[in-house]
């Protein structure tokens, strides 16, 4: 199954995308984006693995549009490699708007099996399914962008060009596999 684009809204100078890390603990790391202003988000699609709470991709049932996506880090290392992936030739920029066919008042909330990965290169951070092959990026603004596969399911997020502030919350939850140099 999984969360299908269905279309990009690229007029959406009105609406700003929020990004907050934060330190939960050891080995805990709560990262969200949230589109502002906000929007009704009724709709979840959940990816869990049993272990944390689940990602979450909250979307307006009214038109598909994300409301925000949000996502733990929790035990598992941040690999220091691999986030080299380029907004290449199928970036756009604009939101999300989902596919809702799977969605109504009794099935609000659907719940997917699966795995994210983690990489860190420099100062981005990039979340992934582990066996995604080719992806388009749609940049949400200059520092986020969701990565979708060949036929436009959700296959990842990367948090571009992190503060110092947000490297210092990744570094207090202890998230990252070595030392990192500011």
């Amino acid at each position: 199954m999984g969360l299908r684009l269905t279309k990009v809204e690229i007029d959406n100078k009105e609406k700003k995308v929020v990004r907050k890390c934060e330190s939960m603990g050891n080995g805990l790391l709560l990262v969200r984006l949230d589109i502002e202003p906000r929007t009704q988000s009724s709709f979840h699609w959940l990816l869990e693995n049993k272990r944390k709470p689940p990602f979450d991709i909250a979307i307006n049932p009214q038109n598909g549009l994300i409301s925000y996506l949000k996502f733990f880090l929790q035990d598992e290392k941040v690999k220091e490699q691999g986030c080299t992936m380029q907004c290449g030739k199928y970036q756009v920029e604009g939101l999300p708007l989902f596919d809702l066919q799977e969605f109504n008042e009794k099935n609000y909330q659907i719940f997917e099996e699966g795995q994210l990965d983690a990489f860190y290169d420099g100062r981005n951070l990039c979340i992934t399914t582990p066996d995604f092959v080719g992806y388009r990026c749609l940049n949400l603004d200059e520092k986020n962008a969701i990565l979708f596969d060949e036929k436009s399911f959700f296959v990842g997020v990367i948090l571009k060009n992190l503060s110092e502030e947000e490297i210092g919350e990744l570094m207090q939850a202890n998230v990252f596999g070595t030392e990192l140099d500011g």
